[in-house]
């Protein structure tokens, strides 16, 4: 719970003494005491000491002070004496717990607080105090038994709301825990801590705008909390606020200036708003500060990348590489730029280097396959497409506008000119989804919209769009084979790129279709003759010569309508050359 935790109470009470000669020292003692004086306070609780070694209240009283001036060591020899005394005063227990916990002797402690409630049981900050311990010990269920006791006694009580929506965060009850900070905060509006918890749950609910305005009303009252802001920024990042997020991190950098972790978020911020020279600043200015950090080199490299700067991105990937020889993304990254460049044999290098790094890494394992050219597979693993898409759908839509992207169009046109006859609204299947972007193009035709997809993130994305009936994380030949006579129209855009022999997919799209239903999907074109008919490219993907797509679809029991050669987006600045095929069954 740490720094999360409230207020513990328990502050010493007035008390009469019955010798005259130390009542005025002891008076004046607690008065200082109360006032916050500990320094003054001490020397006279000290002097009652000195006449009377045995006074309850002195020991009691100058052990609460040492507790308050950190240490705990005194505080727990002080109040132990006084209890020794007399052990009928519950609040001495109390204070007792305090200090035991300041030493981390959390079981005495909560014996402490146990012998205090014994002898009070309508003792609130004892229970808030137990609680509080408890939780520590991971007894939740019973820490939170006893913050209800402490409210059952004083419903204000500010820390003990606070303390049990601790709890109950850490239990996950997201919504009980957000009541509690907002109760904590309802008995004390300047309550920073309470603040920043409520605005972790409303991110946690997904509630982004919430957890916004509660973590910049936190930094109302905690301004030089640097954490708090980094905090606020990322989360700005995450939601793709990059311009407010970049303006979070100026302003930590001004507190700031040389934190080299700032300043590499700074840089991820202005990647995302496209502002690659002055991301390249920010990186720089990171690794000149901590010349060891991978994570700021590898995001040098993505802002050359992204900045068209390929020479210097592969100098930077091979840097990451150095720094973090295990690192996947700057594998993946440093590969494709040398396939880009047609550097077969160092991309070869490096899938092999990443083989070696991580040999059960689905895309490890597929991409040095393409490497070796040997134990060619037939179709890409089911753990290669999640890993890739992972990555990729963030920023999916955009990267593939950035290279002119028209298979949807190309597919759409398709089954327009060669509508299933007889069939207004179809049941159509969206076989391999992604992110939903034919969704707004088959909508309009139908009655029912299903999207299929390994990818859990490409699928948060088409459920954003709100166009499908249902989306489901499936493998699409086996959703196919397991969905007869179902659809009226399949469509499968960039997907059947992942396999190589058709024979599989095809064959289950026909069981899935009702007859006279339509199959639209693209291909990468391999324009030389293949000996199996198709070939896995330096990108990961399988290109198909016609005739094998041909055949393949005549032995699943299909008639091609349409197979046209189109240009289907761009690699490299060049037109890659695609085969767009609408076949009947």
């Amino acid at each position: 719970m740490g720094a999360e935790l409230g207020n513990e109470g328990g502050k010493p009470a007035e008390s009469s003494l019955a010798a005259a000669d130390v009542a005025p020292l002891l008076r004046q003692a607690m008065a200082f005491h109360r006032a916050g004086l500990l320094a003054q306070a001490a020397p006279l609780y000290q002097r009652v000491l000195g006449h009377r070694p045995d006074h309850r209240e002195a020991l009691h009283f100058l052990g609460v002070l040492e507790h308050q001036r950190g240490d705990d060591a005194a505080a727990v020899a002080l109040i132990t004496h006084a209890i020794a005394i007399d052990d009928r005063d519950a609040s001495m227990h109390a204070n007792l717990g305090i200090a035991l916990r300041g030493r981390g002797e959390i079981d005495a402690a909560v014996a402490a607080y146990r012998r205090a409630i014994a002898l009070a049981p309508a003792f609130p900050e004892a229970h808030n105090n137990l609680g509080v311990a408890l939780h520590r010990l991971g007894q939740a269920d019973e820490a939170i038994a006893h913050y209800r006791a402490a409210l059952q006694h004083r419903p204000g009580y500010a820390e003990a709301h606070f303390n049990m929506a601790v709890t109950l965060r850490g239990q996950g009850s997201l919504e009980a825990a957000l009541e509690g900070y907002e109760s904590a905060l309802k008995y004390r509006t300047k309550y920073p801590d309470a603040l920043r918890g409520r605005a972790l749950v409303l991110a946690q609910l997904g509630r982004f705008d919430d957890a916004i305005a509660g973590r910049q009303g936190y930094l109302t009252q905690r301004p030089d909390d640097i954490e708090a802001v980094k905090s606020l920024a990322d989360l700005l990042l995450a939601l793709d606020r990059a311009a407010d997020a970049a303006a979070a991190y100026a302003a930590a950098l001004e507190k700031c200036p040389g934190d080299a972790d700032l300043l590499n978020n700074m840089g991820v911020a202005l990647v995302q708003e496209g502002r690659f020279a002055e991301a390249s600043e920010a990186f720089a200015a990171a690794l000149e500060r901590k010349p060891d950090f991978a994570d700021a080199q590898y995001n040098a490299a993505v802002a050359l990348k992204r900045a068209g700067r390929t020479e210097e991105a592969i100098a930077a990937f091979e840097a990451t590489l150095q720094l973090r020889p295990d690192s996947p993304d700057a594998h993946q990254g440093l590969g494709t730029l040398y396939a880009l460049l047609g550097r077969d044999a160092d991309a070869a290098r490096v899938y092999r280097h990443w083989q070696a790094m991580a040999p059960d890494h689905p895309v490890a394992q597929h991409m040095a396959a393409i490497a070796a050219q040997v134990q060619i597979p037939p179709r890409a693993s089911n753990a290669y497409i999640r890993d890739v898409f992972a990555t990729f759908a963030p920023n999916f839509d955009q990267v593939l506008a950035d290279l002119n992207y028209r298979v949807p169009d190309l597919i759409a046109a398709l089954i327009e000119r060669y509508p299933v006859p007889g069939r207004d609204r179809l049941d159509v299947l969206d076989a391999g989804c992604g992110t939903g972007l034919c969704g707004a193009l088959l909508r309009p035709i139908a009655g029912r919209l299903v999207g299929i997809d390994l990818s859990p993130e490409m699928l948060g994305k088409a459920r954003d769009r709100g166009l499908y009936d249902a989306l489901v994380e499936t493998e699409l030949a086996s959703f196919m084979g397991q969905n007869s006579d179902a659809f009226d129209l399949i469509v499968s855009a960039d997907t059947l790129v992942y396999f190589g022999d058709l024979a599989i997919p095809l064959a289950a799209a026909a069981g899935c279709l009702r007859p006279g239903g339509r199959i639209a999907f693209n291909l990468e074109r391999a324009a030389a003759p293949e000996p199996l008919g198709y070939r896995l490219n330096r990108y990961g993907r399988y290109m198909h010569t016609e005739a094998h797509v041909r055949d393949r679809l005549g032995a699943a029991g299909f008639t091609v309508l349409a197979m046209e050669t189109a240009a289907i987006r761009e690699q490299a600045l060049e037109p890659v050359q695609g085969l767009v095929v609408l076949a009947a069954k």
